[in-house]
């Protein structure tokens, strides 16, 4: 029922940082410098994270910065629990809301109450958990691949759902932006494109995206 191709643009930006590739506190650091730059104008926004623990850290290092004086920022386990801040940003005009997992899915802000879905990472499962190693180990024990039998399709799932935020009625517009080089740059990234429906994600690098998203999403 939806015209994707009108209605909604995927932004890649092609300088972040590579999973793993720099620490924790300088991966904070990026995240909440490239936030302010992208979410520094009037349209409500969603910030999905893989880790409650880069919540905390990006938004102590947004409530220091100007874009706090003007949008209200709610964060996942730091202002409030998910049902909280949910329901808060439902009612909000410039809010910026930075959550984990139960946002992928499930919500439902049409029109201008959500207009842009940042992804900070690409939302496969973390490895390390207890039962994300129970899935992988027996499938390893079958001589199965967990990554291509297991990873990969829960990740383009969440990925597929996260995007499924932006457009829920015929006369929505919103921009998705990826901050993850994995979508562009493996062969997996690749695939998880097919995923979404019928949208070419645009390549940019990061300065280059605010000036797009008042462009497309101002117009008339």
């Amino acid at each position: 029922p939806f015209h994707y191709r009108d209605q909604a643009k995927v932004l890649v930006a092609t300088d972040a940082p590579a999973a793993g590739a720099v620490s924790a506190e300088a991966y904070a650091d990026y995240l909440a410098a490239a936030i302010e730059l992208l979410a520094d104008n009037r349209h409500q926004t969603i910030v999905l994270f893989s880790s409650l623990a880069t919540i905390a850290a990006v938004y102590q290092r947004l409530a220091h910065r100007p874009i706090a004086d003007h949008k209200e920022l709610l964060a996942q386990g730091v202002t409030g629990s998910a049902e909280k801040i949910a329901k808060r940003f439902a009612v909000g005009d410039q809010s910026l809301l930075l959550g984990a997992a139960s946002f992928f899915e499930g919500i439902d802000y049409p029109d201008r109450l959500l207009e842009m879905v940042i992804l900070t990472r690409l939302p496969f499962d973390a490895p390390e958990a207890a039962i994300t190693k129970a899935r992988y180990e027996r499938l390893q024990v079958a001589g199965r691949d967990p990554f291509t039998e297991d990873a990969l399709p829960r990740a383009t799932l969440r990925l597929r759902q996260s995007f499924g935020r932006l457009i829920r009625t015929e006369t929505d517009r919103g921009i998705f932006i990826v901050l993850d080089p994995r979508f562009i740059t493996t062969r997996y990234g690749r695939k998880m494109q097919k995923s979404l429906p019928n949208i070419k994600p645009m390549t940019l690098p990061l300065t280059d995206m605010p000036g797009y998203i008042k462009m497309w999403l101002d117009r008339a």
